[in-house]
Order: C-alpha cells, then sequence, then structure tokens
C-alpha cells in the first residue's frame, strides 16, 4: 500500500475519532445540564415522622419568594407531605384566597398534631371579636368551609430530598427542550 494513501486513510480515521469524541463529550455535557435543572429541590433528610418543617420555596415564582413556603409533613409511616403554605414574618398565614396565591392574616397559633394528623391555624378577627380555626387534615383536605384544600407541591422524595416535578417549577428554571 503505497505511503500516501496509508497517511489518508490514517488521517480520515483520526478525523473521525475527534469527530466522535467530540460528539460524546457534547451529548454527556447537555445531559449532565439537563439533569442538573431537573433535579431543583430542598433538604428534607432532617425531618423525623411525626415532625414538620417550612422550607423556602427555590423552585417557585420570584416576586412571591418572601412569602410563600412549603410546608413539609413526615407521616409516621415515613411518607413525606408537601404543601404550599404563606408566611409573613416568622408566622405562618391562612391564604387570603381559594388557590393560596396571597397571605392573609398570621396564624396565632400554628399547629400541626401529628397524633390525628391536623393541622390548625388560628386566626383572629378583631373586627368581630373572635377567633376562626381553620383545619386540614396532613392529607390537605380542608374540614371546613372558611379553609381551601392545601396546594399539594408536585415533586417527590430521592435521596434525603425532596425534588420538584418539572411542572412545579418556575419557567425559567424549566428544562429547555
Amino acid at each position: 500500500m503505497p505511503v500516501r494513501l496509508r497517511s489518508l486513510i490514517f488521517a480520515i480515521g483520526l478525523f473521525a475519532t475527534i469527530g466522535l469524541l467530540l460528539a460524546w463529550f457534547r451529548t454527556t455535557a447537555d445531559s449532565a445540564r439537563h439533569e442538573k435543572r431537573r433535579s431543583i429541590g430542598v433538604a428534607v433528610d432532617d425531618i423525623l415522622p411525626g415532625q414538620v418543617r417550612f422550607r423556602f420555596d427555590t423552585g417557585g415564582p420570584k416576586d412571591r419568594f418572601e412569602t410563600r413556603r412549603l410546608l413539609f409533613l413526615r407521616k409516621a409511616d415515613g411518607t413525606l407531605r408537601a404543601w404550599y403554605f404563606h408566611v409573613v414574618g416568622q408566622d405562618p398565614a391562612a391564604p387570603d384566597d381559594d388557590e393560596w396565591m396571597t397571605p392573609g392574616a398570621p396564624c396565632e397559633p400554628f399547629e400541626a398534631d401529628p397524633e390525628p394528623e391536623t393541622i390548625r391555624c388560628f386566626v383572629n378577627d378583631r373586627e368581630h371579636n373572635r377567633q376562626l380555626v381553620l383545619r386540614w387534615s396532613w392529607e390537605g383536605r380542608s374540614s371546613g368551609p372558611l379553609a381551601p384544600n392545601l396546594r399539594p407541591v408536585p415533586g417527590e422524595e430521592k435521596d434525603g430530598r425532596f425534588v420538584y416535578a418539572e411542572e412545579a417549577l418556575e419557567p425559567a428554571l424549566r428544562t429547555r427542550r
């Protein structure tokens, strides 16, 4: 085989190998970037059965970051529940509308009882000089007409983190397709 033909075959093989390596590298980098975006979440490994924790909503709209939190409840069987809930200052707040979009009056006090699995928010109605009690089950259902059902946060627990589902993320954080 002539030297020129051997050199040509070697050059073609070298360029093909480099091209394949570049394509593989780009595919790996793209999938890692998408996986990183998809795995936006919150640490929940410190929540033991029967415990309740509030965490910042890192995947939600930035205009509600100051007030909207995630309420995590770990049931006695280890099941984790996640709900949207508002916090004003340091206090959980009742919803001001049926969609849980704006916070209402602060809960004074807020109680989450693991034994009957109920959540209670005591709201002082100063105008009528009375106290309203809003109640929910740990399944998110309201037990009265004054409070809407809790809004669940789409996602799941993975390796000690609650990972948001794609539809729960602010559009700017969603994976570009």
